[in-house]
């Protein structure tokens, strides 16, 4: 079990990095938003390194999400208060 675990560690810290690595706006991004699934809820993404081997937490601004879902909905809900704003003379 352990050493599926080990293999898991090493195939995400390979993997992170490649990710941030293939997309090009992702290299100019300073924040990351993260909806963690399962035992990804356990790592610290700030620990990880980028592909220059700096951590992230020196280049990225994280941040969690619980889903997808819900940060769709904060977005909308942000979208909305600033409407709000805009016609009741704030």
């Amino acid at each position: 079990m352990r050493y599926a675990q080990r293999a898991q560690g090493r195939n995400l810290e390979t993997s992170v990095p490649s990710a941030l690595g293939a997309d090009p706006e992702a290299k100019t991004r300073t924040r990351l938003i993260i909806a963690p699934d399962g035992a990804l809820n356990l790592l610290p993404f700030e620990a990880l390194r980028d592909n220059q081997g700096e951590y992230l937490l020196k280049s990225r601004v994280i941040s969690y999400v619980p889903s997808g879902t819900i940060l769709d909905v904060l977005r909308r809900a942000g979208k909305n208060e600033t409407r709000r704003g805009r016609f009741s003379g704030r």
